[in-house]
């Protein structure tokens, strides 16, 4: 068995780590800390920790949400798709065995967003495919482009962590927000309904 620099099994990749999906998406969209030399990043980051992305959990009366940032929308995208799977299992238990593309058309960038999240839910409830992780490829004010990589549900290995039944409108927007090094960053928080 070989293993990248975070003790994953590469064996488990339908392609070599540094050829295929890594070679096409930046290394900021690519699974959590399933990527060789990259730095491997937080799963559940804090807006102060001074990232250019990242997302962390939030408090809601009722509910569960996630805060997330980045600096593209492909990033905020990614990292709104990271902070749910992460609410529905450890995503350390799930191998990167298979991916599944996801493409979507919708009215507005919100709309995009929510479909997108809803999408990864489908896929997880329905069919029965569970997350490791996800990359956003292309995001535009109309639809979104992206691969979800984990493979069959094993309820020996995958435990549910939040019964998530929908990502809500409660509030949402997409904000663009200056940063203290003179950029812009994209930042959300989405709310799930459980």
């Amino acid at each position: 068995m070989s293993l990248d620099a975070y003790g994953t099994s590469v064996d488990a990749w339908p392609h070599p780590p540094n050829e295929g999906l890594g070679a096409r998406v930046p290394a900021a969209c690519l699974t959590a800390g399933r990527v060789p030399d990259d730095p491997p990043p937080a799963m559940e980051p804090t807006a102060s920790s001074g990232r250019a992305f990242g997302f962390e959990p939030v408090e809601h009366t009722a509910d569960v949400g996630v805060r997330a940032w980045g600096r593209t929308l492909e990033e905020l995208f990614t990292q709104a798709g990271l902070g749910m799977v992460s609410l529905l299992v450890d995503p350390a238990s799930v191998r990167s065995a298979a991916r599944r593309t996801v493409r979507l058309e919708a009215h507005d960038l919100e709309e995009c967003l929510i479909a997108w999240l809803q999408e990864i839910l489908y896929l997880y409830e329905v069919g029965r495919f569970v997350p490791a992780g996800v990359a956003v490829t292309q995001v535009t004010p109309e639809s979104v482009t992206a691969e979800v990589i984990g493979e069959p549900l094993d309820r020996s290995r995958h435990e549910s962590r939040a019964d998530i039944k929908a990502a809500t409108y409660h509030d949402l927007r997409i904000r663009t927000i200056r940063d203290a090094g003179g950029g812009d960053r994209y930042e959300t928080v989405v709310i799930f309904d459980i």
